[in-house]
């Protein structure tokens, strides 16, 4: 049988300029820096889905500026064209 030595893990917090053992914490603490770590992955998550829109979003306006530069260029055929999309001339 051979004798365990593995070193555990202790994860260790650096707040107000002084070291902590996270596990040596009171419960009420730990449980606080576990919901604290959750929310800023949260905020994560979401600036990376707001990145995500707000790129999509310049596609979009893209698209359109193109779309409708073509239009104005080349005008519909047929006068009831864009009342068929649900857009109508002002």
């Amino acid at each position: 049988m051979t004798s365990s030595t593995a070193t555990q893990f202790h994860p260790k917090l650096k707040f107000n300029d002084r070291d902590y053992e996270f596990n040596e914490l009171p419960r009420t603490v730990q449980l606080l820096l576990n919901d604290l770590m959750r929310i800023d992955q949260q905020i994560g998550q979401l600036q990376f889905e707001l990145r995500h829109l707000q790129a999509a979003k310049q596609v979009y306006g893209t698209s359109l500026r193109k779309a409708m530069d073509e239009e104005t260029q080349h005008p519909s055929q047929a006068d009831g064209a864009s009342s068929q999309h649900g857009i109508e001339a002002a």
